[in-house]
């Protein structure tokens, strides 16, 4: 298992939350927001999991936009999913340059980790689970 360690792309605070388990880990909060109705939102920080703690009522296939729950910032990128053609969500690595992203369709598992110098993070990869 990988977890990962996000942080907004904006603010640079931390989008981890110890409270609140999800998959008995710490999970990722973010705010959503479906049509006017606004909520918590807590992913799996196991990548590959697509366990989620999702509290903006939208339904299955319905778009969320998402928001950084400290700088209140947008969270949504340029890049669209190549599964259903959704905006992507970004969320900058807290531990490595690159970043994560998931796909604001509710349902949708499409994700993938973007890292900035793939030959550090394949050292620090194996480092950190001792392959």
């Amino acid at each position: 298992m990988i977890e990962l360690e996000v942080k907004c792309p904006h603010c640079s605070n931390s989008l981890m939350d110890d409270r609140v388990k999800v998959s008995n880990r710490p999970s990722i909060v973010l705010d959503g927001l479906y049509e006017t109705k606004r909520g918590k939102v807590f992913l799996s920080s196991v990548y590959g999991d697509i366990e989620k703690i999702d509290h903006t009522e939208a339904p299955f296939g319905e778009l969320v936009t998402f928001f950084c729950p400290h700088c209140g910032k947008p969270l949504n990128s340029t890049s669209f999913c190549s599964i259903c053609g959704a905006p992507m969500v970004t969320l900058s690595l807290l531990r490595a340059p690159g970043m994560g992203e998931i796909c604001s369709r509710k349902g949708c598992p499409s994700h993938c980790i973007k890292f900035s110098d793939i030959e550090n993070e394949i050292k620090c990869f194996y480092n950190e689970y001792h392959l």
